[in-house]
């Protein structure tokens, strides 16, 4: 009889031992599903920041563009314009193909076309007009260049949901903005 309850026992303390060594195997499965699955999260994170930095170069880029626009480029400066137009194409084409170095890479020129195309314009238009008005001209482009910058942070600080984390700060910066906007109108 002792033989047989020891057998048993044996037995029962395999089974015991099988069901464990498979509970750990599955548990080792979820770890390493989840390891995965973290690893896969990262390389997505780090796609989103990438993709989200590239797209404020080129927004950075298309608000000079716009500015220079607003100074009359396309009268005084349209082969500047129209080539920081061009990159600022490339950039978002490059950017949908997720080649974010190549699409930033393409975006500070247009940058500095812009820019350049903005000066031409402004000085052109001091040409055409007096010194007091090309200074209100100017005034102007770079009041609607920082109002576009502040839209654009809020609008970033809004998908963040910067409005759940600092909602004091954020709502005095809209309005802040709504001020501005109001003094830029009148």
């Amino acid at each position: 009889y002792k033989v047989q309850a020891s057998q048993n026992r044996q037995a029962i303390a395999e089974e015991r031992a099988n069901r464990a060594v498979a509970r750990a195997a599955r548990a080792d499965q979820r770890a390493m599903a989840a390891q995965a699955e973290a690893e896969a999260a990262q390389v997505e994170a780090q796609k989103a920041r990438f993709r989200s930095q590239t797209q404020l170069a080129i927004g950075k880029a298309q608000l000079v563009l716009d500015a220079a626009k607003d100074a009359r480029a396309l009268i005084y400066a349209v082969n500047d314009y129209k080539a920081a137009e061009n990159l600022i194409d490339q950039a978002k084409s490059l950017l949908n193909q997720d080649n974010f170095d190549q699409a930033k890479a393409t975006a500070a020129p247009a940058e500095e076309r812009a820019t350049a195309a903005r000066i031409a314009a402004i000085a052109g238009t001091n040409v055409a007009t007096n010194q007091v008005q090309a200074a209100k001209l100017e005034a102007y482009t770079n009041a609607k260049v920082g109002f576009t910058k502040a839209q654009a942070e809020i609008d970033r600080a809004d998908k963040v949901n910067a409005f759940k984390h600092a909602e004091a700060p954020f709502q005095r910066a809209k309005s802040t903005l709504e001020q501005a906007n109001t003094a830029l109108k009148g």
